[in-house]
């Protein structure tokens, strides 16, 4: 493990042609004291903060076990169309005030489309315009040409894989990785079963704004 976390420190990335069976039995302490080997190299002690404002809420069409805003379930969550352009930009100078360095407007239901999306746009071309934070979204799964309309719009993704076969795409922003699954795919690979039991952790009682 040390060694590989010195190489990877030097600039070699995995990939699937790598064998990986060796994390399966690797020492949980070795493994561990090498990722914070390469955390404290590449990333050091500090972190981004990422605030979300939910742009629109409640009746969506999706089950996700850990989610208040599906139909699915009786939940008694808000619900409202999405957001005036000025309210969202009020919460983005007030989380930048606060330290926030990313921002992220967050919509429920499967897909942003028609005018709902045009709205979303105009509010991050605002907020790339108006504010010094960094943008991210959610807002389920999307076309291609859509994407690369919120790009235009000042979304900028690190890293996206999986595009071309469709059934699960992975959008890496730096700090937060969203998946993105058609119904078959998030059902076969039941993601939801790994942080479904997790606890919740209050991220402002280990960090403050700037750290």
């Amino acid at each position: 493990m040390k060694k590989l976390a010195v190489e990877i420190i030097s600039g070699r990335r995995l990939n699937r042609r790598d064998d990986l069976a060796v994390f399966l039995t690797a020492d949980l302490e070795e493994l561990r004291a090498g990722a914070d080997q390469i955390r404290q190299a590449l990333c050091g002690d500090r972190a981004d903060l990422c605030t979300i404002i939910n742009g629109r809420s409640g009746r969506c069409s999706e089950d996700c076990k850990f989610c208040a805003q599906s139909c699915c379930y009786h939940t008694q969550a808000e619900e409202y169309p999405f957001l005036a352009e000025e309210e969202i930009l009020a919460a983005c100078r007030r989380d930048e005030a606060a330290g926030a360095h990313r921002f992220s407007i967050v919509t429920a239901g499967r897909s942003l489309k028609g005018e709902d999306l045009e709205l979303a746009l105009s509010a991050y071309r605002r907020l790339r315009r108006e504010t010094g934070v960094k943008l991210c979204a959610s807002h389920g799964l999307q076309t291609e040409e859509e994407f690369r309309r919120m790009k235009e719009a000042g979304i900028l993704p690190h890293h996206v894989e999986g595009h071309r076969g469709g059934t699960w795409i992975l959008q890496d922003y730096g700090d937060v990785v969203v998946h993105l699954f058609d119904k078959e795919a998030r059902a076969f690979y039941d993601l939801d079963r790994l942080w479904e039991d997790a606890k919740v952790v209050d991220l402002s009682q280990v960090l403050q704004p700037g750290e």
